[in-house]
């Protein structure tokens, strides 16, 4: 069963790497790395994950997907993606695999994070995916010190969670990066929620630069919540910018439509160029 559920998985990696690679984005079929080792007595059984609706529900084994753009095209940035779900399920291709293709097209490495669904164990595993990242930062083209982290929904949640908690030490698993940072180099949470977040004590001057996304007519996590993480930042003097569109609701994504919504990524990059994470745009 778990040969089987590996196949599968990575069949919908490799289907999405076939569809969109069309357009040329990718040099090489994604590379996918478990987080954590594990034995064979492990209750940890990833055969247990299910795969629905190109969601992931039940992870048991936390995996990280690295899209690498063409050689010629890479900036030497890259962006772990959290993708959303309300800790209920991963949004694996909608706020990941498609994130990480319009990553690539502007020459920045993609890195899709597979994490398990309770949030102190999310944040274990996006600090561990963050370390992993810098150690494989020369094996990868990744100038280690542009490396961020970019987070949908409840994957914004953990993306602020590690922006503010990145040195938290994990007792319960060893490992050998365990020394490197996992500070992220920026922070970009899209339709975030600071729910159970206690920004008074966590937020420090060195929390990375902030850009943050989010529609006015969100009615699943208000755009107070980036309103209050922004003000709380400015408090700090921790460098900020804030988009609200007036319409766009939640989950948006990367999505193709008259909306203005639809150019956040455009204004994404663009705070990327201005800040010099990547030197085109």
């Amino acid at each position: 069963m778990e040969i089987l559920y590996r196949l599968l998985y990575s069949l919908l990696v490799f289907c999405f790497f076939v569809s969109a690679n069309s357009s040329t984005c990718f040099s090489q079929v994604p590379e996918i790395l478990e987080l954590w080792e594990y034995d064979k007595s492990s209750d940890a059984k990833i055969e247990n994950e299910i795969i629905e609706n190109q969601r992931i529900t039940n992870v048991q084994r936390p995996t990280i997907t690295v899209f690498t753009p063409n050689i010629e095209a890479i900036s030497g940035t890259a962006i772990l993606i959290c993708p959303g779900g309300g800790y209920h399920h991963v949004t694996i291709n909608k706020e990941g695999y498609q994130i990480a293709k319009w990553l690539n097209r502007n020459g920045i490495t993609g890195i899709v994070l597979k994490y398990r669904l309770d949030p102190q164990l999310a944040l274990e595993d996006a600090i561990q995916a963050m370390r992993i990242v810098r150690s494989r930062a020369a094996e990868w083209k990744i100038d280690p010190s542009r490396i961020g982290v970019m987070g949908f929904s409840a994957g914004a949640h953990l993306a602020i969670n590690l922006s503010t908690h990145y040195d938290l030490q994990n007792s319960q698993q060893k490992s050998d990066v365990n020394s490197i940072s996992a500070r992220p180099d920026f922070t970009i949470p899209v339709y975030c929620t600071i729910r159970n977040i206690d920004l008074d004590s966590s937020i420090k001057s060195n929390h990375p630069p902030t850009l943050l996304i989010h529609a006015s007519d969100d009615g699943t996590t208000s755009p107070v919540n980036s309103i209050n993480y922004y003000l709380k930042l400015m408090e700090a003097k921790v460098p900020v910018e804030m988009h609200i569109y007036e319409q766009g609701g939640h989950g948006f994504g990367i999505m193709k439509t008259n909306q203005f919504v639809a150019a956040w990524p455009d204004r994404c990059i663009d705070w990327l160029y201005n800040r010099g994470i990547i030197n085109q745009r």
